[in-house]
C-alpha cells in the first residue's frame, strides 16, 4: 500500500530514514529538523527551492513500513552560463526499500505515471546535485543499495555516472603545514573555500562544507597545472586537515569521479579509506 506523506507530520518516514541510514556513508546522523527541512524544503546555495514539484511517497506491507519513494520536478537545470530556472529536470530524487520488499515496482510505476502525465520522458534518478544538503548534496545510490539498481535497468534507466566515496578520520592524528605555503579562508554560511599561495603567487584553491555532527566534506580541490606531481597537493590537504581540526571537525568526506585513477590513488596515499561506489541513473526518450 502507498501512502502519500503528509508533510506537516511525517514521522514515520525519519524513522524508516534513520534505519537505512548507517548502511550508506553518506547518510551522516543529522537531528530530525535539520533532516525534515532537507527532504522537504531544500534549497540551493542562494536559498532558493531546490524543487517546484516534491512528492513523497511511503510503501508498507502488511502494516509494516518497507520503502519510500521522493520525485518530481527541479526548480532549475545546469548550463554553461549557471542555472537556468526557466527549464527543468524530472528527478527520482530517492526510492528506498528493503531486500524483502515485494513489490517495489508500484512505487517506481507510480512515479513513471506521475512523469508520463506532463509528458515528460526524460528521467533522472539519483541526481548527484539534488540530493539531501545535510549530506552534501550527495544523491547518488550507494553500491551497498544496488539491489535497486536492478529495478530501474528493469524500467530502462541505464547508468549516467560513477564516483568513488572516501573518508577519513581527523581525531587521531595531528596536523602541520608547510610554512612555504600561505592560505586565505573565506566563508560563507556552512561553507568555506580556501586558497593557498607560495611566494604570493595561488597555486591551488578548494571549496568544503562543514555539516552537522563535525564532518566536513570536500567538494573539490584544484592544484594549478604547473604544480602538480611536486607534491603541493599533499600540502594543501595537510592545512585543510590543520583548518578543520582547529574547527573540531573529526571526519571529512569526498567523492571523485571513477575513471579519476590519480585522485583516487592520492586521496588512499594520504589516508583517506574508500567507501565505495555511488552511481547516478538516467532514462531517455
Amino acid at each position: 500500500m502507498l501512502k502519500k506523506v503528509d508533510v506537516s507530520n511525517e514521522l514515520a518516514l525519519y524513522v524508516y530514514f534513520t534505519k537505512i541510514g548507517p548502511q550508506i556513508p553518506f547518510y551522516f546522523p543529522v537531528d530530525y529538523d535539520l533532516w525534515y527541512k532537507c527532504m522537504f524544503n531544500d534549497t540551493t546555495e542562494d536559498r532558493l527551492p531546490l524543487f517546484d514539484e516534491l512528492e513523497t511517497f511511503l510503501y508498507y506491507e502488511n502494516g509494516i513500513l518497507e520503502g519510500f519513494i521522493q520525485y518530481g520536478i527541479s526548480s532549475f537545470v545546469f548550463t554553461d552560463n549557471g542555472k537556468d530556472f526557466n527549464n527543468h529536470y524530472a528527478i527520482i530524487r530517492n526510492i528506498h526499500y528493503s531486500k524483502n520488499c515485494k513489490n517495489s515496482e508500484e512505487m517506481l510505476e507510480l512515479a513513471l505515471k506521475y512523469f508520463e502525465n506532463r509528458n515528460i520522458r526524460e528521467i533522472n534518478a539519483f541526481f548527484h546535485y539534488f540530493g539531501m544538503s545535510c549530506y552534501a548534496r550527495h544523491g547518488k545510490l550507494h553500491y551497498s543499495a544496488f539491489f535497486i539498481e536492478e529495478l530501474l535497468k528493469k524500467y530502462s534507466f541505464n547508468k549516467e555516472h560513477e564516483n568513488v566515496y572516501f573518508s577519513k578520520n581527523l581525531d587521531k592524528e595531528k596536523y602541520y603545514y608547510d610554512p612555504e605555503i600561505l592560505f586565505e579562508i573565506n566563508e560563507n554560511g556552512n561553507k568555506s573555500k580556501i586558497i593557498f599561495f607560495n611566494n604570493n603567487v595561488r597555486i591551488g584553491y578548494c571549496e568544503l562544507a562543514i555539516l552537522q555532527n563535525n564532518i566536513g566534506y570536500l567538494y573539490y580541490i584544484k592544484i594549478l597545472k604547473e604544480y602538480r606531481h611536486k607534491g603541493w597537493g599533499t600540502k594543501c590537504m595537510n592545512i585543510i586537515f590543520h583548518v578543520l581540526k582547529n574547527k573540531r571537525i573529526v571526519k571529512l568526506d569526498l567523492d571523485t569521479i571513477d575513471s579519476n585513477i590519480i585522485a583516487q590513488k592520492f586521496y588512499e596515499k594520504i589516508g583517506f579509506k574508500n567507501k565505495g561506489i555511488t552511481r547516478s541513473y538516467y532514462k531517455g526518450a
